[in-house]
């Protein structure tokens, strides 16, 4: 069994920062894989591998040139479309943007929301936001507005708060990773799904690149689905940001593993894009140890999460996750910028309420998160 990241994402339902455990998450999608009608497998209940009937690819639009910058009225959000970006249902990308001349530094959000990767989890259990949705101005900049806790407020209390934001929806049901068109019976219809999230993110940090072409600090940060987006593209925003610091922030995406069958699926589905350099990367969670080779100091890694975590359970059908991220924990400290915040309690997405502390430390998580942002040497991993 791998350690898988990515798969996480799935179970990591749940929304972005300050969702509710009344999410899509909650619905029991043990069965969604398997042998459901527009799966992508034939048979996905079988341990061996098999060969991909979706070939990774890029997904079909061509790219529209050299990115333009994002303009707009200082420190105001306002949403931007995308030019050949495309959401589940073939629509346009539509992001949002927060644009300040206080400092270089970006912040780049990825949204959370779940995932879906075939008839079922799709337009059955319908287990991924916006999937289906055509996503407007309105919504997406309502959505950045009031979604992401303390990390887009201008006060003393965000770290980030002199920061530029790009907050990116999650419309494509892959953990913002694919690289796919994939097409499937629904009731007797066929339905295409756009699992775009990895074309997507490099056309939006095109243009972010070409924004602010002499930043020195980006800073990617995703809740549930959306930190799975985050450990995806790490990489790929250190390739278009070369020679700036890019740090990564993950709350609630778990590196743990899952039955090799439903991550062939999804796989299969998505047309998942890994880093092409790492010749063992079979999966993101394989992706881990590239980074800590790839991404030394001064870039750092963040995983923020609940040892009883709500949904990875229910999603998958495990009895718990606390031994798994017990065991991580080894890994994450033999390095010298990635550590953890566990709480040890039951919930989903520790960034929901950012009083909470982990262990006996008393640090909370506002506080972890702003040692994190601000290179304080005291940032450490604490919890049990």
């Amino acid at each position: 069994m791998r350690c898988i990241t990515l798969f996480t994402l799935v179970v990591a339902l749940g929304c972005g920062i300050g969702c509710s455990n009344n999410s899509p998450s909650d619905v029991d999608a043990g069965d969604a894989g398997g042998n459901d009608s527009g799966s992508p497998m034939v048979d996905a209940n079988v341990d061996a591998y098999r060969a991909p009937i979706y070939v990774p690819h890029d997904a079909g639009y061509g790219d529209a040139g050299a990115a333009s910058a994002f303009t707009g009225a200082s420190e105001t959000w306002q949403a931007v479309t995308v030019d050949d970006a495309r959401c589940g249902n073939g629509s346009p990308m539509v992001i949002a943007v927060n644009i300040t001349t206080a400092s270089p530094d970006v912040v780049i959000y990825f949204q959370g929301g779940g995932a879906c990767w075939d008839a079922a989890t799709c337009f059955t259990l319908g287990t991924a936001t916006h999937i289906a949705d055509t996503l407007t101005p309105t919504v997406v900049v309502q959505e950045a507005m009031g979604g992401t806790s303390f990390l887009f407020e201008r006060n003393a209390q965000n770290p980030y708060q002199h920061a530029s934001y790009v907050y990116i929806p999650y419309c494509t049901g892959d953990a913002h990773a694919g690289n796919n068109v994939a097409s499937f019976d629904v009731g007797g219809t066929p339905r295409q799904v756009h699992f775009e999230g990895a074309h997507n993110t490099e056309l939006i940090l095109e243009h972010a690149r070409a924004t602010w072409p002499s930043t020195t600090h980006v800073t990617l940060i995703g809740a549930s689905g959306g930190a799975y987006g985050v450990i995806a593209n790490w990489w790929r925003a250190q390739q278009l940001f070369a020679g700036a610091r890019v740090d990564a922030l993950s709350d609630s995406g778990l590196p743990l593993d899952v039955p090799d069958a439903r991550w062939r699926v999804m796989l299969n589905a998505w047309g998942l894009d890994l880093p092409p350099d790492c010749a063992t990367c079979d999966s993101l969670g394989d992706a881990m140890p590239y980074y800590a080779t790839t991404m030394p100091l001064p870039h750092r890694f963040g995983l923020m999460a609940y040892l009883h975590d709500t949904v990875i359970p229910t999603f998958y059908g495990l009895g718990s996750v606390s031994t798994g991220l017990m065991a991580l924990q080894p890994q994450l400290n033999a390095t010298t910028n990635q550590r953890y915040f566990y709480v040890n309690d039951m919930g989903h997405v520790v960034l929901g309420d950012p009083t909470q502390t982990a262990g006996t430390s008393g640090v909370t998580a506002r506080q972890w998160v702003t040692q994190f942002a601000t290179d304080d040497p005291a940032w450490a991993s604490v919890g049990p």
